[in-house]
């Protein structure tokens, strides 16, 4: 069970929770040129191995969801799947810093 900063226990829904998003990760999946007339059977089977899918994006053969850490492996494995990219974050400095 997890622990608050101060050791308290957290109650189990809220540990649930916070281990969710923790491990999930945000990616956008890239369908090989000869799967696009399959893209429908492409996202389900995305869906069985974990994906929670967001976007459909049919035109251009990408699909963005979130899926487990452990789980992403599983992606690549999908027939018609060409490359899993893990959305990357940054920040840019404040407008007032020195460095821009």
């Amino acid at each position: 069970m997890m622990s608050s900063s101060c050791g308290r226990p957290l109650p189990f829904p809220r540990d649930r929770v916070i281990l969710e998003i923790m491990s999930r990760e945000r990616v956008s999946v890239l369908i090989n040129d000869e799967h696009l007339g399959k893209f429908g059977a492409v996202v389900e089977a995305l869906r069985k191995a974990g994906l929670k899918v967001e976007q459909k994006l049919a035109n251009t053969g990408v699909i963005t969801g979130t899926i487990e850490s452990a789980k992403r492996p599983k992606l690549q494995s999908v027939a018609g799947v060409d490359a899993v990219e893990v959305e990357r974050e940054f920040a840019l400095p404040p407008s007032g810093s020195p460095i821009q």
